[in-house]
């Protein structure tokens, strides 16, 4: 674009940028300042000579008006006024300093040249001339004496300055004319510059009004509370309103937060920014999900996002356009929660709930009451009516019960006669209502079987048939009775037989008037009692009967609701006969007494005999059986070699044959003490016992390798020293009886029954034939042969009397070649274990 006008001519001035008019008038602010500094340095530096203060002087006003036009963005101007100025500052110096023959002339031909590059050709030939005409009266006026010169002025000086004007004028003439021709140039790449510049106007309208629009949308969705904000290098660098009110920050904060990760809450951090990182790597996902997000406050809120990816220049960024859901999630909870609900509800109803369209019936679904009551499985229902199915029998009946729900649209309590699949009659009663349902009437029915409630009444009327038959019919005399006056409103037969009078006699009397209470005082006890409990049972009492015989009665008395008034029915046994009975009971039992004590007495000579026979085994059979073992033994060692083969072999028999008599002398002696000890009941953990006595076997023959499984825990009350003999007995034959099995395996173990715990004991070893099992718990009784398995037959048999004495049972099965199984109860036994 061309510049402005001085004299006709366009400068180019205004094609000055800012950086150079920022220059320009740093320049001129110099300038005044060193004019400042120079008329204040002059008193001191030239105290005498104040007229060459004058220039420096003059530049001051100059400056401030040059630096005032800028400041009105008048830039030519400014510098007509700064060359024009100091032209006039030279030639006041020129005249007052010597003339053109003082220094100062020497500027001119430097200010034309300047304001030939400032102001234009016209200006710079003006200010030539003029500068020429001045020199020229400066010359005349030398010559004159007008003013003071230096040297003697003389013509030719003034024609060689002159001349050097004319060749500035010249120089800036023909300078001017070649930077003009590039200065059209310019020009014309101006306006091609303006061309485009004007079309790059019109793409930025455009693009204005496609801002517009997309801050129209932006607002929009601001003003619908879709949160929208810009994320480039993990920074926020856009956000609008919505944001900030659903976060709880101010724009300011979001946009002056570190990293957008800080408006996450903990649960999804990690999530998002590993989602954040994938997608600006280029991988593609889902871009539309649900995150938490936190408030400023702290606050735990739910959203959903969408991200789509910003291309940029250095890293792209990312859009993200954030919707609030968590009232909706909320609502979603809620409305699952109560879908829940229903469903429980509608599942584990006891009654039968259907749900069916209203046009044609066909079921959408029932529940398992439903179905059971029916006999039609869920899917065989659904889709099909209660016409289909022939639930319905009545189909007209069917027809008034849908009008009239269709007309009130809610009914309760219909009776009616249904039909189950099997084609069992039904009593029900239908309560329905009609609601919408995915914009459809559909009917909530609930289905009560009253089939069983008929019946029961049938029934109860039948009872109440039998009840007065019983009552009439009863051996045991029986009154119902008025509480209040104790009035007698019913009595049967058995009570007149009883008492002597008759039902006419008796009814609308009491029994104080009759006399059968001799003494009122104790009624008055017995019905105190009735009013505190509400029932009184087997009440001792002397009754008096119509003859006047006192007879002992047993009362039992219940209060009861008879025709909206509190009565009491009333059974009266006769117990004057188990009375006496009971006195010869009571002179028996005396009797019995004296030969209990006498057989206690027989009994503990028994046991002490017993004693002594046990004594007499344990100290007098030893002694020569030692003997016999000694002796052989001795024999054995000092005389084989003289004793033939068939000798050694009879030796070895006799030592055998003592050593087994002192086995079973050991073995008659535990089961005397099993017998005769005396029971200390307490706690007694089994599985830590089992796990003593496995530890023990293990320890006694190491090389065994088997493997026992012990149930923790198993629990019971008993002795604790025979409950110990019984474990020893149970583990010891399983011990044994796996001797010959590979993978040998012993299993202990507690089976919960509803009747108590049964105890169990399991192995895998040889087993035995179910066929001698009556055998196994006798003494001496041996289901396998010795030369097999060691033993007296003697441990079984103490087993059993430990399990007698406790109270208990114990049984046993096995098959040969796999194992035998023992069970035992324990009267004692708790009805859990210890956990």
């Amino acid at each position: 674009m061309a510049g402005p006008v001085v004299d006709g001519e366009t400068t180019n001035l205004s094609t000055l940028s800012e950086v150079a008019r920022r220059r320009l008038r740093v320049g001129l602010w110099v300038m005044l300042g060193m004019a400042v500094i120079a008329v204040a340095l002059q008193p001191v530096l030239a105290p005498r000579e104040g007229s060459r203060a004058i220039g420096a002087f003059m530049m001051i006003p100059t400056a401030l008006l040059a630096l005032w036009l800028i400041r009105q963005q008048r830039v030519p101007a400014a510098v007509m006024t700064l060359v024009f100025g100091s032209w006039l500052i030279v030639t006041l110096n020129t005249t007052v300093h010597g003339g053109v023959f003082a220094a100062g002339t020497y500027a001119y031909p430097i200010l034309v040249v300047i304001c030939g590059w400032t102001l234009g050709m016209r200006v710079t030939l003006a200010l030539a001339i003029l500068t020429i005409a001045t020199e020229a009266m400066l010359t005349v006026a030398g010559i004159q004496g007008l003013i003071s010169l230096a040297p003697a002025p003389a013509p030719w000086q003034w024609a060689v300055h002159a001349v050097m004007l004319v060749g500035a004028l010249g120089f800036v003439g023909f300078s001017i004319g070649a930077y003009d021709d590039q200065i059209k140039y310019i020009r014309a790449l101006s306006a091609e510059l303006a061309l485009k510049v004007a079309d790059i106007e019109v793409k930025n309208r455009e693009q204005e009004r496609q801002t517009l629009r997309y801050r129209t949308l932006l607002d929009a969705q601001s003003d619908a509370g879709l949160g929208l904000f810009m994320i480039r290098n993990r920074r926020i660098t856009f956000v609008n309103q919505a944001v900030s009110e659903m976060l709880g920050y101010s724009h300011e904060e979001l946009m002056a937060l570190p990293s957008y990760t800080q408006l996450l809450h903990p649960d999804d951090l990690q999530r998002v920014a590993l989602n954040h990182e994938r997608r600006l790597r280029g991988e593609s996902f889902e871009n539309r999900y649900d995150i938490v997000v936190q408030t400023k406050s702290g606050e735990r809120r739910e959203a959903e996002i969408t991200v789509a990816v910003l291309p940029g220049d250095d890293e792209p960024g990312v859009l993200i356009i954030l919707a609030d859901i968590h009232e909706r999630k909320r609502v979603e909870r809620e409305l699952s929660h109560s879908r829940e609900m229903f469903s429980h509800v509608f599942q584990s109803n006891p009654t039968a709930v259907a749900i069916s369209r209203v046009g044609d019936g066909c079921y959408l679904d029932v529940n398992p009451s439903h179905c059971r009551l029916f006999g039609w499985s869920r899917e065989e229902a659904v889709g099909r009516s209660s016409v289909d199915l022939g639930i319905w029998p009545d189909q007209a009946e069917r027809e008034r019960w849908a009008a009239e729900l269709r007309k009130t649209g809610q009914l309760a309590n219909w009776t009616s006669e249904f039909r189950d699949r099997s084609g069992r009659r039904l009593s029900v009663a239908i309560t329905a209502e009609i609601f919408a349902l995915a914009d459809e009437p559909v009917v909530l029915s609930f289905v009560s079987d009253y089939t069983d409630l008929r019946q029961a009444e049938a029934g109860l009327r039948k009872s109440e048939e039998r009840f007065g038959r019983v009552f009439q019919a009863s051996p045991v005399a029986t009154v119902v009775s008025r509480l209040a006056d104790g009035a007698y409103l019913d009595l049967n037969e058995a009570f007149t037989r009883q008492f002597g009078w008759t039902r006419d006699e008796v009814l609308a009397t009491t029994a104080l008037k009759l006399g059968i209470w001799p003494d009122p005082a104790v009624r008055a006890r017995w019905v105190a009692a009735l009013h505190e409990k509400g029932a009184v049972r087997d009440f001792d009492v002397e009754l008096r009967t119509r003859s006047g015989e006192r007879r002992q009665c047993i009362v039992s008395a219940e209060l009861i609701e008879f025709d909206n008034e509190q009565c009491l029915i009333a059974l009266i046994h006769d117990i004057s006969d188990r009375h006496r009975a009971e006195d010869e009971v009571r002179r028996l039992n005396s009797e019995l007494e004296d030969r209990v004590r006498q057989r206690t007495m027989e009994l503990t000579e028994a046991n002490q005999e017993l004693e002594s026979f046990a004594y007499s085994i344990s100290h007098d059979l030893r002694a020569p059986l030692r003997g016999i073992d000694g002796f052989s033994r001795l024999l054995q060692e000092e005389y084989d070699q003289r004793l033939d083969t068939q000798g050694r072999e009879y030796l070895a028999r006799v030592r055998r044959a003592a050593q087994r008599m002192g086995t079973l002398i050991d073995d008659l002696l535990e089961l005397s003490r099993v017998t005769r000890q005396e029971m200390k009941r307490q706690p007694v953990d089994l599985s830590a016992i089992f796990l003593e006595v496995t530890a023990s076997l293990r320890q006694e023959q190491p090389e065994r390798a088997v493997e026992v499984a012990i149930e923790p825990g198993c629990t019971c009350q008993g002795d604790p020293q025979l409950l110990r003999v019984l474990v020893e007995n149970l583990l010891g034959n399983a011990w044994k009886y796996t001797r010959t099995t590979p993978g040998a395996r012993i299993d202990f173990g507690v089976e919960r029954q509803p009747e108590g715990d049964v105890f169990c004991v399991r192995d895998n070893g040889v087993g035995f034939d179910m066929a001698y099992a009556s055998k196994l718990f006798a003494p001496f009784q041996r289901l396998h042969n010795p030369n097999e398995f060691e033993g007296s037959g003697i441990g079984l048999a103490s087993v059993w009397r430990v399990v007698r004495r406790h109270g208990g049972q114990i049984w046993a099965v096995a098959d040969v070649g796999h194992g035998a199984t023992f069970r035992f109860t324990l009267a004692t036994a708790p009805a859990n274990r210890q956990q």
